[in-house]
C-alpha cells in the first residue's frame, strides 16, 4: 500500500526519521549519564539532534537518502536473533535499529537491549540491505553438525 502512495511513504519516512532523532537524543543522554561522554560534548551533539527534530528529515532529494526505507519484522520464537542483544546481531552499518514494540510499549533500543519473540522490530536501512536483515532477523535456529552427541 506504501509503494503505491508515495505521499504514504513520504509520511511514514518523515515519522521514521522522528524516531531515529528522538533514539540518538536518548542514546547520548546514556552516553552522559555513564560518563562516556563530557558535558560539554554532550551539549553539543544533543543541540545538534534537536535543530535535526525541529527541522524535520533531510531532503528526499538527495539520491542517498531516496534509497532508504523502513522495514517493520516481527521475531518469530524460533529465530536465532530472540534473546540475543542488539549489539550482538551484527547489523550492516547500513542500517539502524529504530524501535522495538513489545505489545503496546515502543522501546527506543540500545546495544544491550534483547530482543524478544513477538517483539516487532523497526530498521532504517539502505533498500539494498533489506534482503539481509530480514534474513538475519527471521532465520531459524538450526542444529549443526557441531550439536550431535556422538
Amino acid at each position: 500500500m506504501i509503494d503505491a502512495d508515495p505521499s504514504l511513504e513520504a509520511e511514514d519516512l518523515e515519522k521514521g526519521w522522528r524516531e531515529l532523532f528522538r533514539s540518538q537524543r536518548s542514546a547520548l543522554l546514556s552516553l552522559r549519564q555513564d560518563g562516556v561522554i563530557a558535558e560539554d560534548v554532550y551539549e553539543m551533539l544533543t543541540a545538534e539532534v534537536d535543530t535535526q527534530l525541529l527541522g524535520g528529515s533531510p531532503s528526499l532529494d538527495d539520491a542517498s537518502l531516496a534509497t532508504t526505507k523502513f522495514l517493520d519484522v516481527t521475531i518469530p520464537a524460533e529465530s536465532q536473533s530472540a534473546g540475543k542483544a542488539v549489539a550482538d546481531l551484527g547489523l550492516p552499518r547500513a542500517a539502524v535499529l529504530v524501535s522495538i514494540r513489545r505489545g503496546n510499549v515502543v522501546n527506543i533500543p540500545h546495544g544491550d537491549t534483547r530482543l524478544l519473540a513477538g517483539d516487532i522490530v523497526t530498521v532504517l536501512c539502505e533498500r539494498e540491505y533489506m534482503d539481509e536483515i530480514k534474513n538475519l532477523l527471521l532465520s531459524s535456529i538450526v542444529l549443526g553438525e557441531s550439536s550431535r552427541v556422538e
